[in-house]
């Protein structure tokens, strides 16, 4: 499916004719559909007096690590008063060539200032080169950018495209796809079929930018998706851009054995935007233990074409915190230090006791957290401090932190009695969907341990905020957010690892599911928030009339979508700052699209389900700065079209409003005093599939 609706051509020039004809290509649904579609190209064979090009290796993704770029070029003023004309790729604006001008200009890669107008090899960084921060347009612009690809053997595959917003592919000066609309930057967005004979064959791209992030990535890849072995790029002019690249990635995992008594470090050494031909790939490693040691290993040479692993000599774990690890290979040097605290080595030998014994029987029956909730609670301290290690984290304030709740873990499973954290704590979730552990930040309040009940009575009953983390967001992060603890000096990361000392204590239990991730709370997400939140309510006084949601930008999808589909499960919804219809989207509005094409807008427009609102109040904030402003505003237009109750604000902020929302306690407040029934006069449910089947007591069979 072509995403966001958007028109797809492929064109191309039949080299016997030289006559242009257009080819019509359905939407694949697939990339073996794309297959029979793909248009031959004359070989260009290289002759024996040509000069030596650079030549670089793919990336071990198939990754095109290097372009020729030329631009920007922008529309003409039509003087003051005026607004500048409007581009497409058909278009030649003032002082852009006929034919685009890659080579030969004076244009270091390395150049501050910008390469206006002019050529320059461009070699990318994590997979992409920046066009924006590159070129500098000052709004709308066009760009080419050009690669000539020597295949040893005739090729059949794809060119991966990752662009914004509008590109026109041409092999050999032939074009053979075009593809022209509002997109975001996302990876291997494009998918076109090549077929090129042995030789070399320029490959360039007409580039359009209409505003925002503008960068350019590209893949080949054969007909199955693997790297291509037989395949080197060649950038005229770019000798120096490519000496100055630093294709080689080492990365040091330093794993401890299952009894944490030995650290076994090994380099991984990829080449992720590829190495240039000719490489110098011995590799040679050392690690130097605190007490002097040194070991060192002769690895051999490193595969250009995917990851290779090199194992040094087990060390014991005395001495080893402070230990360094350095590995040179093709003339780059790469050190790193060993951080090993000696609490988080005890610890984990301490853990690994308890994990050889089988997980305990999981009893339904048992009150407060069981025994199984604190074996996967260890389990999971356990994975994370490895893995931190492993990654070489450096942070040993967060390493050591979660030493001692893995130790207060062990100490409570050892003894057989159920573990009790007050405040913000983080948990596991073994996952119905796939059986592994995710994680979930809870907060209990101060009341409920301050109010136990006597034996035989029913305690009191909580509400519950359900707090949906946004796009690469973490589950205690999402807790700091919601308590109004958002810390702009520092990532989400540390965030999710440093807790302050303590809340401004609420009378109100709060739950920060993972949602598998970035999955949109959608399928596996939406799987993963509905399963968090019968953990909760199976092991503590839940009122299941007051269970409330929300969530910022994808939080704020999710915390639409998900109450919309499950009614009267959620007494009241604040959605953040979210997107709640597909059809507002610029790739998408005002499209002829297909009756199949209109469902799935529709099954993933929260403004389509709004009906099932009638009993869920909601609290919206969207920045005027945060544009389109429609795509909050239609999900509120829906609701006063119903006459449902909807709360809104309008900051003059831009994507972040969470951070003054959570900070004043009145969000709070609105959201655990909204109630529910449970049993409501009369149901309206609206539904496109029996996985969304029940609302209060109407069963969809």
């Amino acid at each position: 499916m072509n995403r966001g609706g958007g028109r797809q051509r492929t064109r191309g020039v039949l080299p016997s004719s030289g006559a242009p004809r257009t080819v019509a290509v359905a939407r694949a649904l697939g990339f073996a559909a794309l297959l029979p579609l793909v248009l031959a190209v004359p070989s260009s064979r290289v002759s024996a007096e040509e000069p030596a090009v650079p030549a670089m290796n793919l990336g071990d993704d198939g990754r095109i690590g290097a372009f020729v770029v030329a631009g920007p070029y922008e529309p003409r003023d039509r003087g003051k008063g005026s607004p500048p004309e409007k581009l497409t790729l058909d278009d030649r604006p003032e002082g852009m060539p006929r034919e685009a001008p890659l080579a030969g200009f004076a244009c270091a890669a390395t150049a501050p200032e910008p390469c206006a107008r002019r050529s320059s090899a461009e070699v990318t960084k994590g997979g992409a080169i920046d066009l924006r921060d590159r070129l500098r347009p000052r709004g709308e612009a066009l760009a080419y950018a050009s690669v000539t690809v020597r295949a040893e053997a005739a090729f059949r595959g794809y060119l991966l495209l990752s662009v914004d917003d509008g590109v026109r592919v041409s092999v050999d000066g032939h074009p053979i796809f075009t593809r022209d609309e509002w997109r975001p930057p996302r990876d291997d967005d494009d998918a076109v079929p090549l077929d090129l004979p042995a030789g070399r064959h320029t490959i360039t791209l007409e580039l359009h930018q209409r505003d925002g992030a503008w960068q350019l990535g590209a893949r080949l890849v054969g007909a199955s998706l693997e790297r291509p072995a037989k395949l080197v790029i060649e950038v005229p002019g770019g000798g120096p851009a490519l000496a100055a690249q630093k294709p080689t990635k080492v990365r040091f995992v330093r794993a401890l054995d299952r009894t944490a008594t030995m650290l076994a470090p090994e380099l991984v050494i990829s080449f992720p935007e590829g190495a240039p031909v000719g490489l110098d790939t011995h590799v040679h490693a050392k690690l130097t233990t605190g007490a002097g040691a040194a070991y060192d290993v002769d690895a051999g040479i490193a595969d250009v074409s995917e990851s290779t692993r090199v194992s040094l000599p087990p060390v014991p774990l005395a001495g080893a915190d402070g230990a360094k690890l350095t590995a040179r290979i093709g003339g780059v040097t790469e050190e790193a230090t060993v951080v090993l605290p000696s609490k988080v080595v005890a610890a984990l030998a301490r853990a690994s006791r308890v994990l050889a014994e089988p997980r305990p029987a999981d009893d339904p029956g048992a009150r407060g957290l069981r025994a199984l909730d604190t074996r996967l609670d260890v389990e999971l301290r356990d994975a994370r401090l490895r893995r931190f290690l492993a990654e070489g984290d450096t942070d040993r304030v967060a390493l050591e932190s979660e030493a001692d709740e893995l130790d207060e873990l062990v100490t409570a499973l050892g003894s057989g009695r159920a573990f009790e954290k007050r405040g913000a704590y983080r948990h596991a979730l073994l996952s119905n969907t796939d059986g592994k552990l995710s994680e979930m930040g809870l907060y209990v309040p101060p009341s409920f341990y301050a109010a136990r009940p006597e034996a035989g009575k029913e305690p009191r009953k909580h509400a519950l905020v359900v707090a949906l983390h946004g796009m690469n967001g973490q589950p205690m992060e999402m807790v700091r957010w919601f308590f109004g603890k958002d810390d702009g000096g520092h990532d989400g990361y540390w965030e999710d690892r440093h807790m302050p000392p303590s809340f401004d204590p609420i009378d109100a239990f709060v739950l920060a599911p993972s949602g598998h991730g970035n999955a949109m709370y959608r399928e596996l997400g939406e799987e993963d928030v509905m399963q968090a939140l019968a953990w909760v309510k199976a092991r503590f006084p839940i009122d299941p009339q007051r269970v409330s949601i929300t969530g910022p930008s994808m939080g704020g999808i999710g915390a639409a979508g998900i109450p919309l589909r499950h009614p009267f499960v959620f007494a009241a919804a604040a959605p953040l700052c979210g997107y709640h219809s597909t059809f507002v989207r610029r790739d998408v509005a005002g499209k002829r699209l297909s009756a199949w094409e209109r469902f799935l807008g529709e099954d993933r427009s929260n403004a389509d389900w709004a009906p099932n609102g009638r009993a869920l109040p909601l609290y919206i904030v969207h920045g005027t700065q945060d544009l389109p402003e429609e795509n909050s505003k239609v999900l509120i237009e829906k609701y006063e079209s119903l006459h449902y109750p909807v709360k809104h604000e309008h900051p003059d902020l831009g994507h972040n409003v969470w951070q003054t929302t959570y900070e004043n306690p009145d969000t709070e407040k609105w959201l655990t005093r909204r109630s529910t029934t449970q049993h409501p006069k009369w149901v309206l449910f609206r539904t496109a599939r029996t996985r969304w089947h029940d609302a209060a007591w109407v069963h969809v069979p």
